[in-house]
């Protein structure tokens, strides 16, 4: 692939690369949906200027002819190698802000209590609990993080995003469908995801906790994972924003520009994880015991008999939204449906173990596809310049379809 790199923004770097690694995609994925934060390392000679390889500056990477960029990462490293006389560049993608928050009352509440209605953040529902809209949840995550200039309008979702449905019920008399739009969290749950018992912000507020706290970026690829969703750089419309969106789309169509030579195509295979899966749920049924003072145990909730596990964070729970309901409540097991998890009225264990174990369930062939080696010519402008990356390029293609990865 010809790619075109820019540092600070705007200023061509190509006429001091070297050598450079493969540039990953931002939206690069595992086989079980976990999204990976990508990075890639560049040499550059010592005539390199100060303010285009010193840490912190961005880097952007183009395919030739195009104004939308196909990564956007930081130098997080630049180091002088004496013996070369060369600068070595790590660069990391800008989705790592995320990984440097931690979900926790002190990070999130301020941000959370500017909810301009109780669709957003509602403090007090019918039944006295308070609960934040995922969607909401997730754009002030990526505000938070450093990231707001990011993402469009202080929204990270594709504008159809919302109204997607994930579920569909019979509940409260009437035939009920659930969409992105709905998704939920108590807000005191979340403090307590991933750690071994229930209590209150008060008292996981402390800086012994944060040993077993998640981070923003756990937590958003957590949530992109269970729902077969991804981040994907803008290639429309304004240029370097990061859009979430579920994966419609053949992966193929995410590698934009393509090769300019593929001198080489080899064809592999995963197979199938088989023996089955179980996952486990830990959490407290009694939404009141994250009010309380009191260390509460874990209620277990297993979800499958087979050998391979399938990891959920504990008391992390993605609750259903009555929208049809004017007091802003959501599905629970309290007075009105004590069955509410185990009769799927949530985004429950068994619905966020499916995806990663169909994932692994099948056959997949691998498609990995290198093009030429960085070859810098010197006789080209810097504007005309045809830069080769290292690009290996690892595509998982289901046999029986590609789509829903």
């Amino acid at each position: 692939m010809t790619l075109i790199f820019k540092s600070g923004g705007s200023q061509d770097i190509e006429d001091y690369i070297l050598k450079c690694s493969n540039v990953p995609m931002d939206c690069a994925r595992n086989r079980d949906g976990t999204h990976i934060i990508g990075e890639f390392r560049m040499i550059v000679s010592e005539t390199c200027p100060a303010n285009l390889r010193t840490e912190d500056v961005e880097i952007e990477v183009y395919p030739q002819n195009s104004t939308y960029p196909q990564f956007i990462g930081d130098i997080i490293k630049s180091e002088f190698n004496t013996d070369k006389r060369t600068f070595e560049l790590l660069i990391r993608s800008k989705l790592r802000l995320l990984t440097q928050k931690l979900i926790s009352h002190l990070e999130l509440d301020i941000a959370l209590n500017t909810g301009i209605d109780p669709d957003e953040y509602n403090t007090s529902d019918e039944h006295g609990y308070s609960h934040v809209k995922l969607i909401f949840l997730v754009n002030e995550m990526f505000s938070l993080a450093g990231l707001g200039n990011y993402i469009s309008g202080g929204d990270v979702f594709s504008a159809s995003f919302s109204g997607k449905t994930i579920a569909t019920f019979n509940f409260d008399g009437g035939d009920r469908t659930i969409t992105f739009n709905h998704l939920r969290i108590d807000d005191d749950m979340l403090w307590c995801v991933n750690q071994s018992f229930a209590t209150s912000s008060s008292v996981i507020s402390g800086q012994e906790f944060n040993t077993n706290r998640i981070s923003f970026w756990d937590f958003i690829s957590n949530f992109l994972q269970m729902f077969g969703c991804s981040i994907f750089l803008s290639r429309s419309g304004t240029a370097k924003k990061y859009t979430i969106d579920t994966l419609s789309e053949p992966l193929q169509s995410l590698i934009v520009g393509g090769d300019d030579v593929i001198y080489n195509r080899k064809i592999g295979r995963i197979n199938a994880r088989d023996g089955g899966w179980t996952a486990d749920h830990l959490l407290s049924f009694d939404r009141n015991k994250y009010r309380t003072s009191n260390k509460d145990s874990l209620g277990s909730h297993t979800t499958g008999a087979g050998k391979n596990g399938v990891r959920i964070y504990s008391n992390l729970l993605y609750l259903y939204h009555r929208y049809w309901d004017p007091n802003f409540e959501v599905i629970w097991g309290n007075n009105d449906d004590g069955n509410a998890y185990a009769n799927n009225r949530c985004w429950a264990v068994s619905s966020m173990a499916k995806r990663e174990s169909n994932d692994v369930a099948g056959n997949w062939d691998t498609i990995e596809r290198r093009s030429l080696l960085v070859n810098i010519n010197t006789n080209f402008s810097k504007n005309s310049i045809v830069v080769k990356s290292q690009t290996v390029e690892t595509l998982f293609e289901s046999i029986s379809s590609i789509e829903g990865i």
